[in-house]
């Protein structure tokens, strides 16, 4: 477990450094300021996270229909702040998207109940983007 405290440590100091440089991006006018709160909100989330397993202790928690609903509701969140981040600022939006479509979509137009929509077919890739919602040490206790 000595390798999963030195890599939260590490993750900490990494969070700490983006919380820095964001502050200062804030406070220099850089960037579009949604986009930086969200991103600067984000990193305070990963830290307070890391903080709260390093005090905790890297023992592993057992993976439970709560842990579960925990990790849905984190994830959701994330995904709404993103949401609202990228609604107001195209950009940004765009590059988000370049960095998680691995390969070109194909988009499909449909139509169900009398919505038009798009369905759309391909690769996409979130690397660490949630990360440090699910990056902890885990135990699924088995049946038997």
């Amino acid at each position: 477990m000595r390798h999963v405290r030195v890599r939260l440590e590490r993750d900490r100091r990494q969070a700490e450094a983006e919380i820095a440089n964001l502050t200062a991006a804030l406070a220099a006018g850089a960037g579009s300021l949604p986009s930086v709160v969200a991103a600067l909100q984000a990193a305070e989330d990963r830290w307070q996270s890391i903080s709260g397993q390093l005090a905790r202790g890297t023992e592993p928690e057992v993976f439970t229909a709560q842990t579960a609903a925990k990790l849905e509701r984190q994830v959701t969140e994330k995904l709404a702040r993103w949401r609202a981040s990228m609604r107001q600022d195209a950009p940004e939006a765009r590059m988000v998207l370049r960095a998680v479509i691995a390969e070109r979509l194909a988009l499909t137009p449909t139509e169900r109940d009398g919505q038009r929509s798009y369905r759309y077919r391909g690769t996409f890739s979130f690397g660490g983007l949630f990360e440090e919602l699910v990056d902890v040490p885990c135990e699924i206790p088995t049946q038997g």
